[in-house]
């Protein structure tokens, strides 16, 4: 069985603020195993994985090659807000990445759930609005 912790941060936070501002940051850092991080709307955009074999997960989900890696995992995905002709969607004024975060926790979900033995144990740890995707994501 995988355990996969996915952490969402609330609005304007990212691995950008560090353990000295934000605990959510710490707790990430600190989890063992497969893990990613969502950064809230208006935050940093990026979005980190870890745990995982990032090339063959960049293939799975038909990313961007050669992101770096750092202190924080692999650079899996940038969550800026999609726009363009016909992207309103259900969220379409809801702030920067939302729809992103969720798109990109599906597939990583996918994924693992494609590449693994069908056991899986998801830990859901969201902060303000990070909260507030989670409950999205459930709903998707």
């Amino acid at each position: 069985m995988t355990v996969l912790t996915l952490y969402f941060a609330g609005s304007g936070h990212g691995i950008d603020k560090g353990i000295d501002d934000d605990s959510m940051v710490e707790a990430y850092n600190q989890t063992m195993g497969r893990k990613a991080f969502f950064p809230g709307p208006g935050g940093d955009p990026r979005i980190y994985v870890a745990g995982f074999d990032g090339e063959q997960l960049r293939r799975q989900l038909n990313v961007d090659k050669g992101l770096p890696s750092d202190e924080h995992g692999t650079l899996f995905g940038y969550n800026a807000k999609i726009s363009g002709p016909g992207v309103r969607g259900k969220r379409g004024l809801t702030g920067k990445g939302w729809d992103r975060s969720v798109w990109f926790a599906l597939n990583l979900l996918a994924a693992q759930l494609k590449s693994g033995d069908g056991r899986l144990t998801l830990n859901l740890v969201g902060h303000s609005r990070g909260s507030i995707t989670i409950i999205m994501l459930l709903n998707d």
